[in-house]
């Protein structure tokens, strides 16, 4: 449920970092160069504020990374749900209805919804723990 939290509020996060990003990089742009005041002088230079903002464009380019792997993963996990399936996953689990109304919606017994949403569960852990193993060394 944390998963499809976070995946609903994907664009969001993304257009957030793309524009932190973009200010990050405006920000590494406009610092002033170096200016000597005599040869082998002191200069205006600060080299860690540079270094904060390579380390926080690092960390958000990591962070977008991160969002379109997760899409990745929850998109093949959709593609593996039958029709049924999504149509359970959509009501359950992304507009958090409860079963009894799902199951009136759809027509079929309580029970059956709860074996939906075990099925459906399953299938994510699968895509999930396939997930992981590719991303291992």
């Amino acid at each position: 449920i944390d998963f499809v939290r976070k995946i609903k509020n994907s664009d969001y996060r993304k257009r957030r970092l793309l524009e932190d990003l973009d200010y990050t990089i405006h920000q590494m742009y406009s610092i002033p160069g170096p200016v000597y005041d005599r040869v082998g002088g002191t200069t205006n230079v600060k080299p860690d504020r540079i270094i904060m903002l390579l380390d926080k464009k690092d960390r958000i380019e990591r962070a977008l990374k991160k969002i379109e792997e997760e899409k990745e993963i929850f998109n093949s996990f959709l593609s593996s749900l039958t029709e049924k399936q999504k149509e359970v996953f959509d009501w359950y689990f992304m507009q958090n209805e409860k079963v009894t109304r799902i199951a009136k919606y759809m027509g079929i017994s309580f029970q059956s919804i709860e074996q939906y949403n075990l099925l459906i569960l399953r299938k994510f852990e699968k895509i999930l723990i396939k997930n992981v193993f590719k991303h291992m060394p």
